[in-house]
């Protein structure tokens, strides 16, 4: 341990004792002595140099120290090595000047800062960066989170230098896209405030000259540009780019089947969204396919069965639906955790997958605990606002419209807030209000919000898109609610030749559109007519359902099928056609026992028909109280029973009752008003 001053008889100083401690640290660090020959000519030795000499001995020394050899050669090597080789250089005046300088240079190690041997700016750089890991990484984050397309850390060695030459161009290519955010930028006036849709639109005009030289990078932008439209309700434009992404991913010039999946994923979402069924499913199936063969981590597999989970949802696969939810749910948690967004986004889809299955409570409580998740994260966002009108719609299928109506009407102020009054959000949040409003009961205030849904349509996408066609038939069954046949017949067809043009025969939505088109031309006495679509579409229709199903649109179609058939006379038929409707879906059992009263009238059974037809009434007060325009439609025609039946006193009372809502909310010449002043008179003149 003797500084070679020591051994000539030199000069004893502070720089001695440095020499001494470098020694000592020597052997801590590598086990061994610095020196064999104290008495050879000294060049400072380096302790990595030493551990890697005797692999044996370093092997022995690493398991020691719970690391392997590799791992104690990369510790020793660095900072260590400089500070080893300063406090046993031969020359004293270039060692430490004191003990407390070596010691503060080893707490600087340990601590992960910079020794007092190095000032060079990029040394100072990476050791700050590893100090300050977890500052560094957050930041890291939000630079991805906000740019989605940086390059992946730990790729390949080509690709990686592909991704630094892009680096540039994406942040050029960020700079000049938001300068619209610029006052500067503002227009003529400079007082145009610039949006998130103007923003995208300057990309979209900049990216595919900005970054033609660069395919990969091209293809990140449009799949972040194809969400980023999807999230503002633009959806050809979101599909025209998730498109030509998922292409570009999996062209051999890319080759990235794992992006490819997210974009067929992003893909099916959006086309599911718009009852675009097997285009959906296709999407949801490739997608999963290239993430079960290239990327099957939890995460990524949970988005790729919630996305095939929708996709069968919207074609009526519900066994199929509950399945790939079930897969979703297990393997969300597991990847994101019990409360993140991303397993709330698979409870609000099982609970909407609940709703059109009748399970109206289920569905409720589904919405209710993804709501509670996504409210922790954030109140005025987007994801809430799906939650709020499916939540909305479910407590309006249990009756309990004052809580639904509410809801749907912040549902609507936020769907302005977010994407602004002409948008597709809008008009479906204006869409969903008015049917809350129509089961209610509230016809004036329904066809207001339908008008305003169908002009915000019609605006935004154009009078022949799908979505017109979606609220075009919703007006036209409050339409037929009201007694205006001819103006839901006509909105029914306007609708149909939008589905005629865009969908394939035998996609549901367009099979429903028809079968109601069918009923509207029955109700108006136009019976030739409606027999052809009506036999055609109606069997179709019932195929996408098992027997005995309590969802709310086999019950429709059943509904349908058994007025025609009462219609045609063919009484044993309608009977055997009436669907179950239970309690849960209070709206369809109602709908199912007043076919079964007027079954029965047929049939010329007047006591069982006047029973069936008080417990209309009954259901119908409980469900849409006793004075609104359901109940008393239902009660013009238990008066009709009741005065067939020689009973005129409770005929008239029922009559009394009906027509202060029916004349407020029915078309003047209503079947239904119609069929009240014939009774009237009938029982003026019965004295």
């Amino acid at each position: 341990y003797a500084a070679p001053e020591q051994i000539r008889g030199g000069q004893i100083s502070t720089a001695t004792d440095v020499y001494a401690l470098g020694a000592v640290l020597f052997e801590l660090l590598t086990g061994r002595k610095p020196f064999s020959d104290p008495l050879a000519p000294r060049e400072p030795p380096q302790a990595s140099k030493a551990a890697t000499e005797a692999a044996a001995d370093t092997g022995q020394r690493a398991a020691a120290r719970a690391a392997t050899p590799q791992a104690l050669r990369k510790a020793l090597r660095g900072d260590l090595d400089r500070i080893v080789r300063t406090a046993l250089d031969p020359d004293p005046a270039r060692r430490y000047r004191s003990a407390a300088r070596l010691g503060e240079d080893l707490r600087a190690v340990v601590a992960g800062r910079a020794i007092s041997l190095r000032s060079d700016t990029g040394y100072r750089v990476r050791v700050f960066l590893r100090r300050h890991r977890l500052g560094t990484a957050m930041a890291a984050i939000a630079v991805i989170a906000a740019t989605a397309f940086v390059w992946r850390l730990g790729v390949e060695r080509e690709r990686a230098q592909q991704e630094a030459e892009t680096a540039k161009k994406v942040s050029d290519f960020l700079v000049d896209t938001f300068d619209a955010a610029d006052p500067r930028m503002r227009g003529p006036k400079g007082t145009e405030e610039p949006t998130a849709r103007h923003v995208l639109d300057l990309a979209v005009a900049k990216v595919d000259a900005g970054l033609s030289e660069s395919p990969a990078m091209l293809a990140r932008m449009h799949a972040v540009l194809g969400r980023a439209y999807a999230n503002l309700g633009e959806r050809e434009r979101s599909e025209k780019m998730l498109r030509e992404a998922a292409e570009a991913f999996l062209s051999p010039q890319i080759s990235r089947p794992d992006l490819a999946a997210e974009a067929y994923n992003e893909l099916s979402t959006l086309l599911s969204n718009q009852l675009r069924t097997d285009d959906a499913l296709s999407a949801a199936q490739r997608s999963l396919q290239l993430t079960l063969q290239h990327n099957p981590a939890p995460g990524a597999l949970a988005d790729a069965y919630e996305a095939l989970g929708l996709a069968k949802h919207h074609k009526s696969d519900f066994a199929g639906a509950r399945a790939a939810y079930a897969e979703a749910l297990t393997l969300s948690r597991e990847a994101h955790g019990p409360q993140s967004l991303e397993t709330a986004y698979v409870l609000h889809n099982i609970a909407g997958l609940l709703r059109v299955s009748g399970d109206y409570k289920g569905a409720e409580t589904y919405y209710r605990q993804a709501m509670n998740i996504k409210l922790r994260h954030g109140k005025n966002t987007v994801t809430v606002h799906n939650s709020q009108q499916g939540l909305a719609r479910a407590l309006s299928a249990q009756g309990r419209f004052a809580e639904a109506a509410d809801l749907q009407r912040q549902s609507v102020r936020l769907a302005e807030a977010l994407y602004g009054r002409d948008s597709e959000r809008s008009a479906d949040s204006e869409m969903k209000l008015a049917m809350v409003l129509q089961q209610a009961g509230d016809y004036a205030g329904a066809g207001e919000h339908y008008r305003d849904a169908l002009d915000i349509t019609e605006r935004v996408l154009g009078r022949t898109s799908l979505d017109y066609a979606v609220v075009a038939t919703q007006q036209a069954a409050l339409e037929e609610a009201r007694g205006d046949y001819a103006a839901a017949e006509a909105l029914y067809r306007e609708a149909l030749q939008i589905r005629r043009e865009k969908l394939p025969p035998g996609d549901s939505e367009r099979l429903s559109n028809e079968a109601y088109w069918g009923r509207a031309l029955l109700r108006m006495g136009r019976t030739e007519e409606a027999r052809a679509p009506l036999s055609a579409a109606l069997p179709a229709w019932l195929d996408f359902f098992e027997p005995g199903d309590t969802a709310p649109e086999y019950v429709a179609a059943r509904l349908v099928q058994a007025e025609w058939l009462l219609h045609e006379g063919r009484l044993d038929e309608a009977e055997a056609a009436l669907p179950t409707a239970t309690d849960d879906a209070p709206a369809a059992a109602i709908k199912r026992q007043a076919l079964a009263a007027a079954l029965a009238e047929r049939r010329g059974d007047r006591t069982r028909a006047l029973s069936i037809w008080r417990d209309v009434i009954e259901r119908a007060s409980a469900h849409v109280g006793p004075d609104s325009a359901p109940t008393a439609q239902w009660r013009a025609s238990y008066a009709q029973a009741l005065f067939a039946a020689g009973q005129s006193g409770p005929a008239m009372e029922q009559l009394r009752r009906a027509e202060p809502p029916l004349r407020k909310s029915m078309v003047p010449d209503a079947d239904v008003l119609r069929q009240l002043d014939r009774l009237k008179a009938d029982l003026r003149r019965k004295g």
